[in-house]
């Protein structure tokens, strides 16, 4: 992060997951630690994949953070001397709520087997201050994989490991098409839950806020 540049706004991530998804992951999310760990991976893919979007490049996404502190990116001296750097206030909030998770096996034969990844998140952006919704939409991702047979049946880790996966993808076309100079109705239209006459009305909405 190049702390001296000056941007436009400053965006930051908050990351949810509803009940019903925590209860795939039962081992992760048996505790606040590992559950913590969970939400703070997919938080760094998040801001990663925003942070990449050529439309924002005038704007600073905050890097992924609990708090208003980055306890674990630090700025290193000649000397080897460490120190936190505290997070700028946003201007923006990008509200997402991971909601489902699903792998469908859709056909298979002795070597390999075809597999859908199905993801779906809501994402709200707002204005903090006032609380002032600019743009929200429920948005869903389908992978297809050809896999090897020994990936019939998951454990935990490969699940959640194809879930980080599918869910980066939902947030790279999302992100692309939210923050796009026009909206895609073909990607709102198989992608969002929403009307693409409401999407418009917020895309515009959005774009004159952040411009």
């Amino acid at each position: 992060m190049d702390i001296d540049k000056k941007f436009k706004n400053n965006f930051k991530i908050n990351i949810n997951f509803n009940e019903e998804l925590k209860k795939q992951f039962p081992n992760f999310f048996s505790n606040k630690s590992t559950e913590q760990a969970v939400i703070n991976s997919i938080g760094h893919r998040v801001t990663s994949i925003l942070s990449s979007n050529s439309a924002i490049e005038q704007n600073l996404v905050i890097p992924y953070s609990k708090d208003q502190k980055i306890t674990g990116v630090l700025k290193r001296f000649s000397d080897t001397t460490q120190i936190s750097i505290k997070l700028p206030a946003s201007d923006y909030v990008i509200d997402t709520e991971l909601i489902g998770y699903k792998r469908i096996i859709k056909n298979e034969d002795k070597d390999q087997i075809h597999s859908l990844y199905a993801s779906g998140a809501i994402i709200t952006v707002l204005e903090p201050f006032s609380g002032t919704i600019l743009f929200k939409s429920k948005f869903k991702n389908i992978q297809e994989m050809f896999e090897p047979i020994s990936m019939k049946s998951l454990n935990e880790n490969q699940k959640l490991n194809s879930f980080y996966r599918t869910i980066s993808f939902l947030y790279l076309d999302a992100f692309s098409n939210i923050f796009s100079d026009k909206p895609n109705k073909k990607y709102f239209d198989k992608y969002s839950y929403s009307d693409f006459k409401d999407i418009k009305a917020m895309h515009r909405s959005l774009k004159n806020s952040i411009n």
